[in-house]
């Protein structure tokens, strides 16, 4: 596909979405596995199914609903993808991350993203927030696979800094006023859908400190936009080495959302932080400079 005709998927969408509601949204949120019930915040001033728009895929994930909710959160315009796409439902890259390059073309000046995940740090607990300050990739593709830049440089972008390092710091600033248990950790992102091994589980926690099943392919788009970023990852078991026990998708979906109403504190919150800037006050990604 040339990048030209991926960006026409997202003028269509996009289109679709303006004409019916016009606003310009502050934020863009992702709720994961379990966490839609943060749409329920949400002040509802139109709704799309994806079904209703063109180029989107269903959403086949367990607890994922599978609509972008427009409206206003504390008071703050935003739109939310309330379930989101896996590479294991078999949907390329590109498609995965086409409705953050939607949000990005609705004009969003923050993404806000959340997931399940498990607990490979020994001292994280069932329930425990992560803001997400790093990530790696065990995923086998990217978004930009596929595609075909107009450029030599149109499918590359910095990834050595790729989460927002204002937002990070301000979401475990409002966990710790609000008595919300939050950690800083590192993502690391599988293909799945099955879970792992506790061989697989060794070697992991070598290198971060939760695994999941998604985020990383919109973070890495984000980046290319220059679209600031806040990943949430919430962990609902815990991944253990030395004892079988199973996780179960059901239980996955279920601990997160018994646990989400206090990750839509933080969320409101660091939305409504957004209420009275400017998009002169909206700060670009930092970017960090690399040699070699």
């Amino acid at each position: 596909m040339l990048a030209k005709d991926l960006q026409d998927r997202v003028d269509e969408i996009a289109g679709i979405i303006r004409s019916v509601w016009p606003t310009r949204p502050e934020a863009g949120i992702v709720l994961g596995t379990g966490l839609g019930g943060l749409a329920d915040a949400i002040e509802q001033e139109a709704v799309f199914e994806v079904r209703e728009l063109p180029h989107l895929p269903a959403a086949t994930a367990i607890g994922h609903r599978g609509a972008l909710i427009c409206g206003r959160l504390g008071g703050v315009p935003v739109v939310a993808q309330a379930g989101r796409y896996h590479a294991y439902e078999g949907y390329p890259q590109w498609q995965i991350t086409l409705p953050i390059r939607v949000m990005h073309q609705l004009g969003i000046g923050r993404l806000i993203m959340s997931n399940a995940s498990g607990g490979l740090n020994p001292h994280y607990d069932v329930g425990d927030l992560v803001v997400v300050q790093d990530h790696m990739s065990l995923l086998g593709s990217n978004p930009f696979c596929g595609v075909r830049g107009d450029g030599a440089d149109a499918d590359r972008t910095d990834m050595s800094c790729p989460y927002d390092e204002q937002l990070m710091r301000r979401a475990l600033e409002i966990a710790r006023q609000e008595r919300i248990v939050a950690h800083k950790g590192v993502y690391l992102a599988v293909t799945g859908p099955n879970f792992e091994t506790r061989a697989e589980i060794r070697f992991m926690r070598q290198f971060a400190d939760v695994v999941g099943m998604s985020t990383v392919p919109e973070v890495i788009v984000s980046s290319q936009l220059e679209l600031p970023v806040v990943a949430f990852s919430m962990v609902t078991n815990r991944c253990m080495a030395d004892v079988a026990l199973p996780p179960d998708g059901h239980h996955v979906a279920q601990i997160a959302a018994v646990n989400e109403p206090r990750l839509r504190r933080i969320v409101t919150r660091l939305v409504g932080d957004l209420g009275g800037e400017t998009t002169a006050d909206r700060p670009r990604r930092a970017r960090q400079s690399q040699s070699g």
